[in-house]
């Protein structure tokens, strides 16, 4: 898919019309760090992708939670009982309808898979869905402790010469780490893709 520099201008300002202030700023924030990890790594038709998967990311957070509800079960992807336990991720889950519907063109297999696990992660990843999984982590908006470290050890790794997708792997195990721990911590509902993401990264770091 080659999408157009004055397509994905057209893309972010119709998602902009859509999200408050505080959300648009966080989705370029996403856009510009998916773009400088994926020219690391894709060629340029790729990263104009991923950056469309950036700008959608969110596009289902501020819909009510009873049209996310009903979205996601049009998702055409496996949606359980365990993933409307959850609210926090139901706007992922519910993206990919929002894309077929009103944003065909960019309602492809990658961006779709990508938008739908940005959030709870997969067992199986591609190097396309961690940088989306990840910038969303670590864009420079995000000014979290741990968002910080994670964005600082990952540029650090890659200034030091560390292969770009074991840096990205060692990110994204940082992520999901936290991310458990933190719904530990909480006594909040965990979803299982995300334990099952991070036990999958590991076993791949391993074997590196």
């Amino acid at each position: 898919m080659n999408i157009s520099e004055n397509e994905l201008k057209e893309l972010s300002e119709s998602v902009g019309r859509r999200l408050s202030e505080k959300r648009y700023r966080h989705t370029l924030g996403v856009e510009k760090m998916a773009k400088t990890l994926g020219e690391l790594f894709f060629p340029e038709d790729t990263v104009r992708a991923l950056r469309a998967a950036a700008l959608l990311h969110d596009i289902a957070k501020e819909l009510p939670e009873e049209r996310q509800i009903a979205l996601m079960k049009n998702a055409g992807f496996p949606v359980g009982e365990e993933d409307f336990s959850s609210a926090p991720l139901y706007h992922a889950f519910a993206a990919p309808a929002v894309i077929r519907e009103d944003f065909p063109r960019f309602a492809t297999p990658e961006i779709l898979r990508a938008v739908f696990y940005h959030t709870t992660g997969d067992e199986v990843m591609s190097t396309f869905d961690k940088i989306i999984f990840l910038s969303d982590f670590i864009e420079e908006g995000r000014t979290y402790p741990s968002c910080v470290k994670a964005r600082e050890s990952l540029f650090h790794a890659l200034s030091d010469g560390t292969p770009f997708e074991r840096a990205l792997d060692e990110a994204v195990l940082f992520t999901l780490d936290l991310t458990i721990a933190s719904l530990i911590d909480r006594r909040m509902n965990m979803n299982l893709r995300t334990v099952r993401a991070r036990n999958s990264i590991l076993a791949a770091l391993s074997r590196k």
